[in-house]
């Protein structure tokens, strides 16, 4: 499938449409809230138009229903403020449009994709441009694309009856395609038509960040979800370790059983001897510190006991614990997968627990 959303037959109609629109308008000002974004305010008498373009995987230039400045926006091309909008021309075949200004200023954008920029002509060469690492765009001159105008006599040529937003889902993903034609496809699964190349970059465009806003959120979600299983995961398995080391070492009850067992037997003041170990059949060994009487020693074996019992079954609680936190972040991640909109990732609580509306 071809985007054709930057094609010369789209820009040729958009150009022709925004010279009728943008015709006798006065740039108000020219910022960028975004590396990828740079948005043109104009005035006429008391309408305001915001034309904005976008750099990024696509390239493209549409009408911005409103566009506000942040915290963070950037001043550019302050050199044109105030001056009047005199035309507005495709580059033949070289995915751009020119907007020529008064005073000899002219506005270039190369809708070439992530190499995409919007260049600032003064008479013949660049006076400023919007995205600085394009070293070679500071070298360009305007006659190099001026020479490539569209010819008049292919405007009619050129004019298709329709535009087509077509969103498809692919690999699981939904996909937005600027195209000249309804979609046959099978995994098309939204298709927007318009006969205006203005009203049909909006909804494209409006699709296009709104599937971008999701992927990224969606992207986020999943990321957090799968570190989250990953720590529980390393939870479960230090639970299970501790259960394992427990079952294997010394059973404090059973040693404190054989003592009680056998203090008849034991001479008194001894230290060190062994017992007959009922449980295992075996000899055990026992060894007193100085002072300490068998019975006195038998009470601190029950103690570490209760300890080792109590611990066996903090760890097999978190054990259960954990693993139906596993499921939860699995049936979690499950959801996000097959998430449409971003409104169905914002029900995560802060446990990061997918909550049923």
């Amino acid at each position: 499938m071809q985007n054709f959303v930057s094609h010369h037959i789209v820009l040729n109609q958009l150009g022709k449409q925004l010279q009728e629109k943008l015709s006798g308008f006065y740039i108000q000002d020219v910022f960028s809230n975004s590396k990828e974004d740079l948005i043109i305010s104009l005035r006429y008498r008391d309408e305001i138009m915001h034309i904005q373009a976008h750099f990024s995987e696509q390239s493209f230039l549409f009408i911005a229903p409103a566009a506000g400045k942040g915290r963070k926006s950037q001043i550019q091309f302050e050199e044109i403020n105030n001056l009047q909008v005199l035309s507005v021309e495709e580059i033949f075949n070289d995915r751009s449009l020119i907007i020529r200004l008064t005073e000899d200023f002219t506005i270039l954008f190369k809708l070439y994709g992530r190499n995409g920029n919007a260049i600032l002509f003064h008479q013949n060469d660049v006076k400023s441009v919007f995205k600085d690492r394009f070293a070679n765009d500071h070298l360009l001159k305007l006659n190099q694309f001026t020479d490539l105008l569209s010819p008049s006599d292919e405007s009619e040529a050129l004019k298709i009856p329709s535009f087509f937003t077509n969103i498809y889902e692919i690999e699981n993903q939904k996909k937005v395609f600027f195209e000249l034609q309804a979609s046959t496809e099978i995994t098309c699964v939204k298709s927007i038509e318009s006969d205006s190349a203005i009203q049909a970059l909006e909804i494209y465009s409006r699709e296009f960040f709104r599937l971008r806003a999701l992927s990224n959120k969606l992207g986020q979600a999943i990321k957090s979800k799968k570190q989250e299983i990953e720590h529980q995961t390393h939870i479960l398995k230090s639970a299970i370790k501790s259960i394992d080391i427990g079952n294997i070492q010394k059973n404090y009850r059973e040693q404190g059983d054989i003592l009680m067992a056998n203090l008849h037997s034991i001479e008194p003041h001894t230290s060190e001897f062994e017992l007959w170990d009922f449980y295992n059949s075996c000899n055990v060994k026992f060894k007193l510190k100085p002072g300490q009487s068998p019975q006195k020693f038998a009470e601190k074996l029950y103690s570490k006991a209760r300890n080792q019992e109590n611990d066996l079954i903090r760890q097999k609680e978190k054990i259960q614990l954990t693993r139906a936190r596993i499921q939860d972040l699995s049936l979690d991640l499950e959801r996000l997968n097959s998430t449409q909109h971003i409104k169905q990732i914002k029900p995560f609580d802060a446990a990061n627990k997918l909550v049923n509306k």
